[in-house]
């Protein structure tokens, strides 16, 4: 049987992706599923987009590993070492955003979900950047969901590894992404060095925030929609695309109107 995802309109998109899931799951086949998750890209609201979150990163899946009270267990725990570096990073996270004013709820919760995660992997630990990520997941899901997710983004990919303390597949990350750039977008390449934009740098922020710091929250989320919902390892090539739009705007137009020193500081949401 030809398996297709399409929108019922009597229905949301979660349970039609449900629905279409588990007719490719008793078939067996995994290239429907891989084109049943790209149909939906681009057309999640952010009333769904938590639950296909989830989904995609089998958080209940990741619940069932643990005892019940797991989460309380790791919030029980005062004196955290982390927890004066968390505390420092609260109020840099998503600024712009209501939710998380200084002294807003959502700061709690925050905190919660990262003080838990360095009890939790403590080899980890907490570094700047897993905020942004932490602070994502609780735009869009509830306490506990947000830390068993984060567990599972984290070990996705390997992706905790850009935050132990030798940053080796950081670095990795980034040299290959310099050497992409360098030898197949030369003229942006040029055109970036000659304005003093380390792409290094640049593209760090990107890899330790998973595209949170420097774009909307609106685009970020589309971008974590393509990351959670395949299997592949995409934010390397997600970023690679991102700097393939941007030789566009340069060949396009053909003057600095990218302004590339703007990815030397935080864009304005």
């Amino acid at each position: 049987m030809k398996v297709l995802w399409r929108t019922d309109k009597r229905k949301d998109i979660v349970t039609c992706y449900m629905t279409a899931i588990t007719d490719v799951a008793c078939a067996n086949t995994q290239n429907k599923k891989v084109k049943i998750n790209k149909r939906i890209l681009g057309r999640i609201s952010d009333y769904e987009r938590g639950t296909l979150w989830k989904i995609w990163a089998k958080t209940e899946q990741y619940k069932n590993q643990f005892p019940n009270d797991m989460y309380g267990h790791l919030l029980s725990y005062d004196n955290c070492e982390f927890d004066v570096a968390i505390k420092k990073d609260l109020n840099r996270t998503f600024p712009e955003h209501a939710i998380f004013k200084d002294g807003a709820y959502a700061q709690k919760i925050l905190f919660n979900v990262l003080h838990a995660y360095a009890m939790y992997n403590p080899d980890v630990g907490y570094c700047q950047g897993m905020a942004f990520i932490a602070g994502m997941l609780v735009l869009y899901m509830n306490e506990e969901d947000a830390f068993f997710t984060m567990i599972s983004i984290m070990d996705k990919h390997n992706i905790k590894t850009l935050f132990l303390p030798q940053m080796r597949q950081l670095e990795r990350y980034c040299d290959v992404l310099d050497q992409y750039l360098r030898r197949k977008m030369k003229k942006l390449y040029a055109h970036m060095q000659q304005h003093g934009v380390d792409i290094t740098i640049v593209a760090a922020k990107w890899f330790m925030t998973l595209f949170t710091y420097n774009f909307s929250i609106e685009t970020a989320a589309l971008l974590w929609d393509a990351i959670l919902s395949m299997d592949d390892d995409w934010v390397l090539s997600i970023a690679i695309a991102i700097f393939k739009l941007m030789e566009v705007c340069l060949h396009g137009y053909k003057k600095n109107i990218y302004h590339a020193e703007r990815f030397n500081q935080r864009k304005p949401r």
